[in-house]
């Protein structure tokens, strides 16, 4: 049953592909994040129990699976539906006209503009803390980043820098520069944030996309950076938690990467038990973590949202800990099975719409928006509305340092522009006629 729910899946994504590969935005980007963490576990279960042994149970049962199947299958349906008739491939915004934006003189200085504040925000979390790899446990290096989000939100910034200067000089030489850019930034950020990788993959890979957009690199070689990105991902792990490389290292490796990308056991906790849904009680409670706590001096650290719901309610864990429920997960706490299908499908369209706004209506909301579309998978992998509120939260910031940007352009002085018109043939007749 399970292989044949993946056999299923993989042919409707690869209907998904066929139709939105000229189009990467958040509705390709979501969708492969979805089939990655809540489809392509099978082969990789598969694959860990026969050649290592590790005797890992199926997260889910066969009919709950087949469902999750079913809720994939109607996503890739409905954004193959609304990718016909919103985003024609013939109303896709060029690289021709977003490498135009960049070469601009408005674009040049928002890339300057966003490069000061990202470096700015960098400089001040390192006086602020340091190199915190050695904070601690989880929760320990979760309370030492409080108060540090606005810091981080504008930091990355820097992401929208390493796109801008790509599309501007779309070479291999500029691709290279901009990974290294964000690496660095995603580095320092680990360093800084006590081990965080989030904001390292998530500013790499708006690069490889618009790389391959640009054409730059195909879609193998994108395969093969992915793969080394999880590999990247998971050796990082090592080093956050110390652990010592020796035997059992395979073993290990393969646990790491099945806790980063396919975090499926949450499921075996949440769906197929009895359990009193909540609704949308701890929906909105993740935007709350938008307010200053310059604001609300008495804001927890520990915001009551589904994904701590999960961890304190159902796993019976105290404050210090946070685990992911996942975003099917976290639509089975708030509704069971109807939820995760209409959870499926909001997030389907919330995604289209997003691409309408980037893809088609506006340079400036591509960059703005763009460099955020990691943020997708966190939809899939951590809970439903903490990937929501990330992509809205950091493409905001992006359009506030937009505007900055924009005012300092206003205040620069401008060429003056000619008074009086090129003489053509027809104003020439028109000048003889009056005379």
């Amino acid at each position: 049953m399970y292989f044949f729910c993946f056999i299923i899946a993989t042919f409707f994504v690869v209907l998904f592909f066929r139709k939105w590969k000229r189009a990467l935005g958040f509705t390709f980007f979501g969708t492969l994040s979805f089939y990655v963490i809540m489809i392509l576990w099978i082969p990789y279960y598969i694959i860990c129990n026969g050649l290592l042994n590790l005797g890992w149970e199926y997260p889910v049962k066969p009919e709950s699976m087949a469902l999750i199947t079913a809720a994939f299958c109607i996503s890739c349906f409905i954004s193959i539906f609304l990718k016909i008739l919103l985003i024609p491939n013939r109303k896709i915004l060029t690289p021709a006209l977003i490498h135009d934006f960049s070469k601009s003189t408005k674009g040049r200085v928002f890339t300057f503009v966003a490069f000061v504040i990202s470096a700015s925000c960098v400089a001040a979390l390192f006086m602020m803390k340091g190199v915190t790899l050695d904070v601690g446990n989880y929760g320990t290096r979760f309370e030492s980043n409080a108060g540090t989000g606005l810091f981080t939100i504008l930091s990355y910034s820097m992401v929208t820098v390493a796109v801008l200067r790509l599309y501007r000089n779309p070479d291999l030489k500029t691709l290279f520069f901009s990974v290294a850019l964000v690496l660095a930034y995603g580095m320092l950020l680990f360093l800084t944030l006590g081990g965080a990788r989030n904001y390292l993959i998530a500013a790499i890979i708006p690069i490889l996309l618009a790389g391959y957009s640009l054409r730059l690199i195909s879609l193998k070689a994108l395969s093969f950076f992915s793969a080394m990105g999880v590999l990247m991902i998971t050796s990082l792990a090592l080093v956050r938690y110390g652990d010592s490389v020796g035997v059992g290292l395979f073993e290990l490796l393969a646990l790491y990467t099945r806790d980063t990308v396919f975090p499926v056991e949450s499921l075996s906790n949440i769906i197929d038990r009895s359990m009193k849904f909540v609704g949308f009680d701890y929906f909105f409670n993740q935007f709350y973590a938008i307010i200053p706590r310059a604001l609300w001096p008495g804001k927890p650290i520990y915001l009551d949202t589904i994904a701590y719901f999960y961890t304190e309610q159902m796993l019976g864990y105290g404050k210090g800990l946070i685990i992911a429920p996942t975003g099917i997960g976290s639509l089975y706490i708030m509704g069971g099975w109807i939820a995760i299908f209409v959870g499926s499908l909001m997030i389907s369209v919330f995604f289209v719409f997003l691409d309408y706004l980037t893809l088609r209506k506006s340079v400036v909301f591509y960059f703005c928006a763009f460099p955020s579309i990691f943020f997708a998978f966190f939809c899939f992998r951590e809970s439903m509305e903490l990937g929501i509120y990330k992509i809205l939260l950091h493409s905001m910031f992006a359009l506030g340092v937009y505007a900055l940007s924009n005012g300092v352009y206003r205040l620069l002085p401008k060429k003056q522009k000619r008074l009086i018109a090129p003489i053509t043939s027809r104003n020439m007749a028109k000048i003889q006629h009056i005379s």
